[in-house]
């Protein structure tokens, strides 16, 4: 369950409530007890589809499932980040991501462009 909680943290979600379902059924020599936690929580579609599904499959082995539902559009804090070449904006490039990650995520596009660009074409700085 931390792992999952840690999950949740790491992408732009509002946590509501968890629950806990147990379910006990007694055999003739053992008992079984299933726990079951609901975890209630508001995300944008946009981290769902890029890539929330497979890191929690990826972080409880396989063993959780999840649903949604849609709740509507609500307004964000978002920025439009832009990709420079040269002093060049590339449209191509360009994304909408909250104002709380646009440092990373600006980090984490050129880190990826300096390892696939090779060195002779652009001004690595």
């Amino acid at each position: 369950m931390g792992s999952v909680r840690a999950l949740c943290s790491s992408v732009y979600t509002v946590y509501i409530f968890c629950s806990l379902i147990r379910y006990s059924s007694y055999y003739d020599v053992f008992t079984i007890i299933l726990c079951v936690y609901i975890l209630h929580i508001k995300m944008p579609l946009a981290e769902i589809i890029t890539s929330y599904h497979d890191e929690l499959k990826s972080c409880t082995k396989g063993y959780a499932t999840m649903s949604f539902k849609d709740i509507g559009h609500r307004k964000g804090d978002l920025v439009k980040l832009d990709v420079a070449f040269n002093d060049e904006l590339v449209p191509a490039m360009a994304s909408i991501v909250p104002r709380e990650q646009a440092r990373g995520a600006g980090l984490k596009i050129c880190e990826k462009l300096k390892e696939l660009i090779p060195r002779k074409q652009f001004q690595v700085s």
